[in-house]
Order: structure tokens, then sequence, then C-alpha cells
């Protein structure tokens, strides 16, 4: 026999044994929830657009105030009185939905087991997403037709239509995306991922399938451009000395199953940010980054450029370019005007065919601006606005700035015309092609778009900008909560993939589990506290210090009665979860494993509320516990159910069928699941990868 902890196979508990530890809690008293405290840790935000007027409040204690009052963390739009751009119109809604064992079992190996494949494969199909962003939050492109957005999350790409939230996915990359763009008629979408050796994908938009991947030869790819007929994609990226490298490939027969070939490469010092094909020409591109803005073009197999003579702004860091709207026929590329932002608020105007800068406006805060007009703009009135990016229609220019705002200028920069204040710094904005839509992204992960002659903005994703622990389903009112590393706990509807509410806390939450009748939460917290909350009333029911490590599991009964926690140092607590206190029931130490690999699933409840299973008190073992009591009921020890094994083998993750009652699932380290009978601990099937 191999050497191992010495427990039998299985332990059925004929006199349930009562947990060590089991003394009387003291329960600390809830803080006054009656008035809001400069120390409150805790926000709820609620996703609303708002009218002309001055900014609100970015947050609200939760209090037993109704919280559809709400005024704060939407999308603030502000309409100026000298803007000419439509009739005023109705802002867009969006409703916010407020242990002795006197016979041991035995247990048949594995080997007796017939193994058996999960069918369908794959057994699940992706239906939804909620989340914007890949390897940074700056890529989001307009469809022609300007009925859909596309856009990354992580490692999928993601088409929605505006008005259904309709979903289609493309899916192939392994890593997050770092560059997304369509060709002009937007046929043809190309994408890369990060890291190293980037892979580029070029898919048929309309099939949505991929015709062409290939590397990129790069260390990692952070910019792609298109050309207006998709013939030509420029690359921008790293190479393995850390060097610029731009990439100009062929690309003109992938629809037709043709391969892509590389026209042109060239290494360069200069820093490069953004790279644009010009729609005019497809031989010729711009770029431009840290303290420089080149003119680009393809002759003959060789790539070649030109810089912008800055002259007294050489040392100003440019964020994005845009040429003057029109097209191939209105007028020739020599009088095309290239726009150019800065992130000290700089607006350049270059005369492209003589490469020379005509003209340099300094966009000033909101509190500057009246004070320029009065006196005149110069350059020592103080800072400018930090420009993210800017996008240039035939009627007006669209700009996004590090203060959150995204800003309709006229062409001439003299007036604001529209303003929509998001609650962090907008990354990207586009206008669509007919000019009536602008979309704009955000570093914090919203997607948004405003409709420019009703003066709307929807709101068409939200994110959490950090990784998400852990979440749970509201079965009866088709909400999602979720806690994330980012600080906040944040409720979502199902159906809508809208944001409902947004908790924050100087705390971790690191679990979540709603209640299965009720319209309240729990949430554990990596301090060991465990909070209740009444989303209809935005209050604090309960909260709870007995924990000393991080809360790796929290779950309630199915029928509400009960509340389940445990902790990362091996404690279990049993709350009644039919008083709105949530009263300490009963609270055990040293019964579960250790550790908080498990998290945020460290416990189970059968479906009949009547056990609870968790890995512990060793990571061999499981334990099944009466569910009122915590009194043990039986221990299967998975550690010795392959005999011929070299290694032992632990529990990973333990739940109960969702069908059978008496059957409980176990996943270990071996890459196997043990079906396992509640009743007699025996093995009853086995599926292995």
């Amino acid at each position: 026999s191999k050497p191992g902890p010495d427990y039998s196979s299985s332990q059925q508990v004929t006199n349930p044994k009562p947990f060590p530890g089991n003394k009387a809690p003291v329960v600390s008293s809830l803080p006054d929830l009656g008035a809001s405290s400069a120390n409150q840790k805790y926000r709820l935000f609620h996703d609303n657009v708002h009218p002309q007027g001055s900014p609100p409040s970015r947050s609200h204690p939760l209090t037993s105030s109704p919280p559809c009052v709400t005024e704060d963390g939407g999308i603030h739009v502000y309409v100026h009185p000298e803007d000419d751009l439509g009739t005023q119109g109705e802002e867009s809604e969006e409703e916010v939905v407020i242990c002795p064992v006197p016979h041991p079992v035995s247990v048949p190996l594995s080997k007796d087991i017939k193994q058996q494949k999960l069918l369908p494969d794959p057994i699940l199909k992706l239906r939804r997403i909620i989340g914007f962003g890949g390897a940074t939050n700056r890529h989001a492109l307009w469809t022609k037709s300007g009925d859909a957005v596309v856009y990354p999350c992580h490692a999928i790409i993601v088409s929605m239509k505006i008005s259904s939230s309709e979903q289609r996915f493309f899916v192939g990359h392994t890593d997050k995306i770092s560059a997304l763009a369509f060709n002009g008629r937007t046929t043809l979408l190309a994408s890369a991922q990060t890291g190293n050796n980037s892979l580029v994908r070029v898919w048929s938009y309309s099939e949505g399938n991929c015709v062409t991947m290939f590397r990129s030869h790069s260390h990692s790819l952070s910019c792609l451009s298109f050309s207006y007929s998709g013939s030509i994609l420029c690359g921008v990226g790293k190479d393995s000395h850390n060097k610029t490298m731009v990439v100009v490939w062929n690309t003109l027969n992938v629809s037709k199953g043709g391969e892509v070939t590389v026209l042109a490469k060239a290494h360069t010092e200069v820093d490069i940010g953004t790279m644009k094909v010009a729609f005019f020409d497809d031989t010729r591109m711009v770029s431009c980054g840290r303290d420089n803005i080149r003119l680009w073009r393809v002759r003959n197999g060789t790539l070649r450029s030109c810089p912008v003579n800055l002259g007294e702004y050489h040392s100003l860091d440019f964020s994005d370019v845009a040429f003057e709207e029109g097209s191939s026929s209105d007028k020739y590329y020599d009088d095309r005007t290239l726009f150019a932002s800065t992130r000290s608020g700089h607006i350049f105007e270059i005369d492209y065919s003589r490469v020379v800068i005509k003209n340099v406006r300094k966009l000033l805060p909101a509190q500057q601006q009246h004070a320029a007009r009065r006196e005149k703009l110069t350059f020592n009135t103080g800072p400018g606005i930090p420009i993210n990016s800017i996008s240039v229609s035939s009627s007006f220019c669209a700009t996004g700035s590090e203060d959150g705002f995204l800003r309709l200028w006229s062409l001439d920069f003299s007036a604001v015309l529209l303003e929509a204040e998001h609650e962090g710094p907008v990354s990207e904005v586009l206008v669509s092609s007919d000019s009536l839509q602008v979309l704009a992204a955000t570093s914090t992960g919203n997607l948004g778009v405003l409709d420019v002659h009703s003066r709307g903005y929807n709101t068409l994703m939200r994110s959490h900008t950090d990784t998400v622990l852990g979440f749970s389903v509201d079965g009866i009112r088709r909400h999602l909560t979720t806690a994330s590393s980012d600080g906040t706990v944040r409720v979502w509807s199902l159906d809508s993939l809208h944001q409902l509410y947004d908790f924050v806390s100087d705390d971790s939450p690191c679990c979540v589990a709603f209640h299965p009748h009720e319209q309240t939460f729990s949430c554990g917290f990596s301090s060991g506290v465990v909070r209740v909350f009444d989303i209809a009333s935005s209050k604090l029911l309960a909260e709870h210090r007995h924990h000393r490590g991080e809360v790796i599991g929290l779950v309630f009964s199915s029928d509400g009665e009960y509340m389940y926690s445990a902790d990362s140092e091996g404690s279990l607590a049993l709350y009644n979860a039919s008083e709105e206190d949530h009263t300490v029931i009963r609270f055990a130490c040293n019964v579960v494993a250790r550790g908080s690999e498990r998290s945020p699933d460290a416990l189970t409840v059968s479906r009949d509320s009547c056990c609870l299973a968790f890995v512990g008190p060793s990571e061999y073992i499981i334990t099944v516990a009466d569910a009122w009591s915590l009194d043990e009921l039986l221990h299967v020890d998975v550690s010795i159910l392959d005999a011929e094994s070299s290694q032992l083998d632990s529990a990973l993750k333990v739940c109960f069928s969702p069908v059978f009652t008496e059957h409980l699932l176990i996943a270990t380290s071996a890459n196997k699941i043990l079906w396992v009978s509640t009743k007699t601990g025996r093995l009853l099937r086995e599926a292995s990868k």
C-alpha cells in the first residue's frame, strides 16, 4: 500500500459528531445606518443618464433612502447654448431596477469503473458576454451601416447590435486582443493578440469566420490599420529588441483564399502610438507618438517616412491623428488637412502636401474657456485638456479626454457644441459614417454611444477593471452579481446586460451569494468580514467579523433558511438567514481545508437543503455535514481511490448533483470527476481527462 494519511476510504458517522470549537461567538454590533458618515465605505451607483447641469456627487452612502432618486455614476450630457446640432430631444432612457467511525465503507477502485466521455463536445455554447476591453480599452469600431459596434472582450471579438444588444462572437485568439481594424466597407476585420510572436487574424465580418491568419514577426502588435479597399494592412509593434517595427501586408486576395505577403517593413527609433492608412491612398500612412508626427509611403517595396517639423512643439506627446473628412473624388490628397491631438490639450492642423503646421490650438477646461474668449487665447492661460482621441466629421470634431468628457467641437474649435461626462478617462472616440452617432470608450471599461440629434446617451457596456473573483445568479429576477479585485461588487441584468448597481468598498470582496428568494445578497471579503445587503432598500443588513482569514466560501441553503461561510484558516460558520441580522448559530474551527485555492466556491449545499459538503479538514478528505447543525455525517478519502497511482490524489472542488441530491461530484488533482454517494460513500462513476 502507498503512504498516505491514516484515513479509511470513507467514514459514515452513525451518531452525528459535533465540530470542535463550538463556542458561542460574540456578534459585533451593526453600524448605524440612519445617517451617512464621512467614513462610510460603501457607495451605490446607478446607470442613469443625466441632462444638462452641473456634475452631481459621485458617491452615495448605503442608506435606507429609496434608490430611484440617485444622481451619480452615469453619463452627464451637457448641451451648450451656442450649439446647432438639431432640436432638443429626450435623453436616453435606461430603466434601473433597483469523528469515531464504527464501520468503514469499502469503495470500488477507479479501474473497475468504465470511463465515459462528456457529450456533446464542446458541452457549452457561448451566448452573451458582459465586459469590454482587451489588452487596452482603445479599440472599438463602427460598422458602415452604423447599427452595430465591434469591440474586444479579452480574447474574443464581440459584434453588438445597438438596438437589440444582440451579440455575435469571433473566437480564435488565445490571448488578449491588442488591436482591431476594419476596411472602409467593413467587410474585412483584422485583429491582433498580445504576447510573443503576435498572431494576426483576418475575418469575414458578415460570415463571422476567419479567412486567414499569420504571424506578425513582432514581439507584440499595438496598432492595426486597414486601407479603405482592404488591400493593405499596416501594423505597428515591438521587435525582440523592443525596437518599434512597422509592417505593411498585401491583403488584396485574402477574401478569395489568397495568401498574405509582406509588402514592406521598417524599424525605427521613434515612438509610435497610433498609425493610420490614408483613406484616399492605400500607399500612404500617418503616425504619431511621443515627440513626433510622421508621414509614411510605400513605394517599390520600400517603406519610407518624413517627419513633420514641429518647431517649438517638438516635446509634446501626440495621442491620435485623423484626416479631414471627404471621399477620394472630393479632393486630391495634396489638399487634405491632417488633425493631431496631444496629451497637453493642443490640436494641430497640418498641411498634408507641404508637411507643415497650419494651425495650433489649445483646448482649455470649461472654467478657463470663457476667460480665454474675453482675453485672447494664448498658451500661457493654464494647462490644457489632455486629449486621448480625436475623430473628425464633415460638421464637427469629437475629442475624448482624460477628464472624462466626450466633446463635440465646431470645426474651427471656437465652441463646444455638446459634452458627455463619463466616470473615467475617455480613451477613444469615433464618429459614425453618417455623423449621427459618436462611439466613446473609457479606460474604466465603459462603452457608450452619443446620439448627436437627440443628445441622448446609451451605455452599451460596463466592465470590471480587474479580475472577477466570484459570481452568483438570481434566477427569479434574472440578476447576476459579481465580485472583483477592483474593489467593487456589481449587480447586472441578465436580459439587457446593463449594470444595475455598483457597491464599492475599501475592503476587497472575494465571493458573493444571492439569497434564493429574497432580493438580498451576501459578500465575503479578504479581511474575513461577511456582509449582507438588501438591494431594494440599498441597506446593509448584517456584518459579521468572526473569520480570521479570507472568506473562501459563501452559500445559502436552497430553502433560504440558512447561510454558510468558510475562511482560508479552516473555520466554518452557520447563520440563521431567516432573520434580518443573520445571527450566527454555530462557528467551528479547523474543519475546512486551509488555503484560498478553492475560493470562491469552497462550500456546497444539496438541493433539498439537508447536507453541506466541503473539502476538509485536509485536502484529501471530503466532509458531508448536516446542513442544520454542521454535525458530521460522512468522510470520503479521495487519496486512496486509485491504488495504482504513484501520487496522492487530492480534492480540488466539490458540489452536489443538481438532479440527484444523493450524488456528490468531486474534482481531483488527477483531472478526474468522481460521483460519490452521500449515503454510503461509494464511488458510483468516474470521468477522467
